[in-house]
């Protein structure tokens, strides 16, 4: 073998060296390295996904308590006499006189569920019917509370009738409450 041969065969060895050399350290060091950060990104996602759940369930638990504060409670007769106390209160809070609160009964509003296509209550309608005597003032200090009391509701008939001179109305009201 001559010199050539010899020197052309070890630069040879150091090339395929460091071809080998590389892919070891390539597999070895760096696609794991790689694969590592893939999979802690996709970990901080994760967790960034679970963080903002964590969020988004207390923000809704924090707007259900909101709204189960001002609801009426799910039992229909409870949430009748729930419903005629609070307007009692209001009445006596305006010191309205001679204060009659009468109920009708709840009417179930529904709709078609879209799956199963059966009728499904989405909630009860009811009625009531308020009647009371006062002044013009203290009409409209219950008008004032009974719209800051934050229920589905609305007054869907008023009726003032003065008496007395004009001094009082005879203040008769049909509610309608969800």
């Amino acid at each position: 073998m001559n010199q050539r041969t010899l020197y052309l065969l070890i630069l040879m060895g150091i090339v395929f060296a460091a071809w080998f050399g590389d892919m070891a350290y390539r597999g070895l060091i760096e696609e794991p390295a790689e694969m590592r950060r893939k999979e802690l990104a996709r970990i901080e996602s994760s967790l960034k996904a679970a963080k903002k759940t964590i969020v988004d369930t207390a923000n809704a638990m924090d707007q259900l308590e909101l709204l189960e504060r001002i609801s009426l409670p799910y039992d229909p007769e409870l949430a009748r006499s729930a419903y005629q106390d609070w307007l009692l209160d209001l009445v006596q809070s305006a010191e309205l006189t001679g204060a009659s609160v009468d109920a009708a009964q709840p009417i179930s509003v529904k709709i078609k569920d879209r799956a199963t296509k059966a009728n499904k209550e989405i909630f009860l309608r009811y009625t009531f019917a308020l009647r009371a005597r006062g002044s013009l003032q203290q009409v409209v200090l219950f008008l004032f509370d009974f719209y800051q009391g934050g229920h589905l509701h609305k007054i869907n008939t008023i009726s003032l009738m003065p008496i007395g001179g004009g001094r009082e109305v005879d203040l008769d009201v049909t509610i309608e409450a969800l």
